[in-house]
């Protein structure tokens, strides 16, 4: 590794950003090292636009290279590649050359030209690769495309090699040709030295592809969700815009963003400005005025994200209107049925549901229990508002401020609640206060372990909120929503205490259970004949006031 790699495409003004996902990059390494065993797996992962994919393999990218390990990665960005056959299939093959070369020190100039791929070619110097690729060029659309996919697992084996093909927007690939699922799946199966990591937005379309039993790629990649970020993570991230905070700035930027990583680097940007640059004083009142100028001022990233989101959502699409008249009910609303949407917008009941599905194709929405809710609540408030025709300049009247954030209150924050972000996160702060003390748990007197870190525990698809190493290792669960905590909720736990001691190769001592509305009574009997601790909300504030902790909603 140069000093030079991977600066053209991760500047280390960039790296200085990049904060957390330790759970994620853990997966990823830990899969490397089972690559160069030889029993390495194919991961995607999945999340909203902008929450910090391609920066989370950029940092994944920058460390392999940094190991000097027997991995090569190479990153295809297929949004920005040509996508007919022959195009994607010269130029798939010049990246993977480029990247096998450069190992990412030179920036990709000219990839896909003959002079370009014969050039790495005799780099190389391999006679069979360079007469592999020269056959490429009389291979009919189908042929092309299976021989350039081919082409990593033969540079692999001919250099002694193990390559990662990291690919960004992967959902494009279904652009180059129907049949490029299949064709993959069947290129996939006889690689033994190649492995894939991709990644992508389109949320509806990448679970079609990996998660549908019907789809070739079913069960073939392992999927790693990307979430938003923690009350922890989202202070760190603001440390690195606004230094040292006091606690209320920073949780109400988490509350105003949801987690989102994109919105809280916009909206601790703008209040920088506010505050260094106009000397504004540093308050809430601040927060909100820096959060509703990015997301209502047409100058503001915020804005300009939501409405590219909304732009590129509906390129092409007709009866614009009635996507926009549904969007703006459930933007009021939260959420709703297809009846209740139709009732409220005049507009009849199968036609509403047509159009709800379609809108599901977006990744805008998602439907739960018969009803559908906006997947990212900063864009429902920029529906909301912008759809009503209100625009902010930067310096709004503090009254025009007061109003929105009654009214953001009302609708908005209670969502945040309801999802157990904030919940969570506030959790695995009191853990990082267990030091020795003895508490009250399930009704027993417990010693609680020295707490040494505190994390979301994440592999695959298999998710535990808080995973507490100390001098005794616990793993404990939150259980928000409006329902009892049942047997089976807790079975859940146990069979993840399974997966988590053999992937950490270490014992979890406890397994803690806490549920805001309480437990079904079977499952306080399972929980006591399993050794579980189970903590109602009442319960789980004597503890917090004994640790000197804010009490729990």
């Amino acid at each position: 590794m140069t000093p030079d790699t991977l600066q053209w495409l991760y500047p280390p003004n960039k790296r200085k950003l990049f904060t957390d996902r330790k759970a994620v990059l853990k997966q990823l390494d830990y899969n490397v090292r089972q690559i160069e065993d030889g029993k390495g797996n194919d991961l995607v992962l999945i999340g909203l636009r902008k929450i910090g994919k391609t920066l989370v393999l950029k940092e994944f990218m920058y460390r392999l290279l940094k190991s000097n390990g027997r991995c090569v990665p190479a990153y295809i960005d297929l949004e920005c590649m040509g996508l007919e056959p022959k195009n994607f299939a010269f130029t798939y093959v010049g990246q993977i050359l480029h990247w096998f070369n450069s190992r990412g020190a030179d920036m990709p100039i000219g990839i896909g030209e003959r002079d370009q791929i014969y050039s790495e070619l005799a780099t190389i110097g391999d006679s069979d690769l360079i007469g592999y690729v020269s056959k490429m060029a009389t291979l009919d659309d189908g042929k092309i495309i299976h021989a350039a996919l081919n082409f990593p697992e033969l540079l692999a084996n001919k250099t002694n090699t193990n390559l990662i093909i990291i690919f960004d927007e992967f959902q494009k690939i279904t652009e180059i040709s129907k049949d490029v699922i299949p064709l993959f799946r069947s290129v996939l199966q006889t690689q033994s030295r190649t492995n894939y990591v991709a990644a992508g937005s389109a949320i509806h379309t990448l679970e079609k592809i990996f998660k549908e039993p019907e789809s070739p790629l079913f069960l073939h990649f392992s999927i790693i969700p990307i979430k938003p970020f923690t009350r922890d993570d989202t202070r760190q991230l603001i440390k690195k815009t606004l230094g040292t905070i006091p606690d209320n700035i920073s949780n109400r930027i988490f509350q105003l963003s949801f987690g989102h990583p994109f919105y809280i680097s916009a909206i601790a940007e703008k209040l920088n400005r506010f505050h260094k640059i106009d000397n504004l004083p540093l308050t809430p009142v601040l927060v909100d005025q820096a959060f509703f100028t990015e997301t209502l001022n047409p100058d503001g990233n915020i804005y300009n994200i939501c409405a590219y989101m909304f732009k590129e959502s509906f390129s092409g699409i007709r009866k614009e209107s009635i996507y926009k008249t549904i969007l703006k009910h459930l933007a009021k609303t939260g959420n709703g049925s297809a009846t209740e949407i139709a009732k409220k917008t005049y507009i009849d009941t199968a036609v509403a549901a047509v159009y709800l599905t379609r809108l599901l194709h977006t990744d805008l929405i998602y439907k739960k229990d018969h009803k559908y809710y906006f997947k990212d609540s900063v864009f429902r408030c920029w529906i909301l508002y912008t759809f009503e025709g209100i625009v902010l300049d930067n310096y709004p009247d503090s009254k025009i401020i007061e109003e929105l954030v009654g009214q953001y209150r009302e609708k908005f924050e209670s969502a945040a609640i309801e999802s157990g972000l904030g919940f969570e996160s506030r959790v695995r702060e009191l853990l990082r206060l267990f030091d020795g003390q003895e508490v009250i748990i399930s009704n027993a007197a417990i010693e609680l372990p020295s707490v040494v870190s505190v994390e979301p525990w994440i592999f695959d698809e298999i998710e535990v909120d808080a995973f507490a190493k100390g001098s005794s290792n616990w793993l404990v669960e939150c259980k928000y929503r409006q329902r009892q905590t049942t047997v089976k909720d807790l079975q859940k736990l146990l069979d993840k205490k399974k997966i988590v001691e053999k992937k950490e190769g270490i014992q979890i001592d406890k397994l803690w259970v806490i549920s805001k509305e309480g437990f079904k009574l079977n499952a306080v009997n399972f929980a006591n004949e399993n050794g579980i601790l189970i903590s109602d909300i009442d319960e789980l504030n004597k503890i917090a006031k004994k640790l000197k902790f804010r009490r729990f909603g």
